[in-house]
């Protein structure tokens, strides 16, 4: 029972993950803004929803199965990915917002794009090298943000 937990807890920050990269995706969509925003503002209410069913099921896994030393450790690391997680949506949301309020101006600052891309990858590499369980990958994601 405790491993069909575990799992379903990892299935749901995978989701959660992908909508945020999305969200990462999404935020600066020069040519139409406004559609930009509202689909980042959809994806935002669907990672608040994901991140109170990944909080709730954390929480049951620990209070109800009472977890031993390496599940435990694989808990509370999902539960600290999830809240991270959250809020990388919530500045993607206010970045898109911005984004929306300037749509006007042209943005010609190549950094900016530059910095989204090393984000949405960043974050494409720190899911992988936990997916992967691959130590060496989530230091290399450290070592290589350059920003």
């Amino acid at each position: 029972m405790q491993h069909t937990k575990l799992q379903e807890l990892k299935t749901k920050l995978m989701e959660e993950a992908k909508l945020v990269q999305q969200m990462l995706n999404l935020a600066l969509i020069q040519d139409n803004s406004e559609n930009g925003f509202d689909k980042v503002q959809s994806l935002e209410e669907q990672v608040n929803t994901l991140e109170n069913e990944i909080d709730r099921l954390a929480i049951s896994l620990i209070a109800l199965h009472q977890p031993e030393a390496g599940d435990l450790r694989r808990i509370l690391m999902m539960y600290r990915i999830n809240v991270d997680l959250e809020r990388l949506g919530d500045q993607a949301y206010n970045i898109a917002e911005s984004a929306r309020n300037i749509a006007a101006y042209q943005i010609t600052e190549p950094h900016i794009f530059q910095m989204q891309e090393a984000t949405v990858n960043m974050l494409e590499c720190s899911i992988k090298a936990f997916v992967d369980e691959d130590v060496e990958a989530a230091a290399g994601v450290c070592l290589n943000d350059t920003w």
